[in-house]
């Protein structure tokens, strides 16, 4: 079974594009495949980015995603932030203050780990303004009421669902939710699936517009 988890491992490196992305509502860098934006100028640059791909690097042993940009862009990048270049503005869902949302999620591969929810109630993004969502429900595990912990699945694509608590008293014409995936490898004994800093880890990370009546 170690000797799996290690190829898998090894599998999910040497190939990062094919992790995850918000499906619903639909994240900023996957806009480009819905049908209503198919343009002729391909204002998307496919053969950099694919829909499952925003992977901002491994980073080991860092909690606190020092290396992840706000919207999943590499070190030296800012392509996925608000009106930068894949930064698109389009509102991809629309509720109410203090809704319980359901966001549909998209694996290309699963290898532990966990997924988590920020929301910046404002238009402008900064650092600052990302605030942790509380989950309520999902197709997996909760652990601490904030993070929905992944199974290892690294064979095929596959849609899960998280159940997000939306903050009773924002409102905003457009705002952004944010995901966040950090994966966890076997290493350490007593290493834990849904996240174990002590091992190296990649991050994934995505933003969709919303609106918050």
């Amino acid at each position: 079974m170690q000797a799996l988890y290690a190829l898998l491992f090894l599998v999910g490196v040497s190939y990062v594009h094919g992790h995850g992305f918000m499906i619903n509502p639909m994240a900023r860098h996957a806009l480009w495949a819905l049908p209503e934006n198919q343009r002729p100028d391909n204002w998307w640059d496919r053969t950099f980015w694919d829909s499952q791909g925003v992977w901002c690097g491994d980073v080991p042993q860092d909690i606190n995603f020092s290396n992840c940009g706000r919207c999943g862009d590499p070190p030296g990048r800012r392509d996925f932030e608000l009106n930068a270049v894949y930064g698109h503005p389009i509102i991809t869902g629309t509720y109410s203050a203090g809704q319980n949302i359901r966001v549909d999620l998209e694996f290309g591969a699963m290898h532990f780990g966990y997924v988590e929810f920020d929301l910046c109630p404002q238009e402008a993004e900064n650092n600052n303004c990302f605030q942790s969502l509380i989950l309520t429900g999902g197709s997996h595990r909760l652990r601490n009421n904030r993070q929905m912990c992944v199974p290892l699945d690294g064979t095929v694509t596959r849609r899960e669902f998280v159940n997000v608590q939306l903050p009773a008293g924002v409102r905003c014409t457009r705002c952004t939710l944010r995901w966040t995936y950090r994966t966890s490898y076997p290493g350490p004994a007593n290493w834990d699936p849904c996240f174990d800093h002590r091992q190296l880890a990649q991050t994934f990370r995505g933003c969709s517009n919303i609106r918050i009546n």
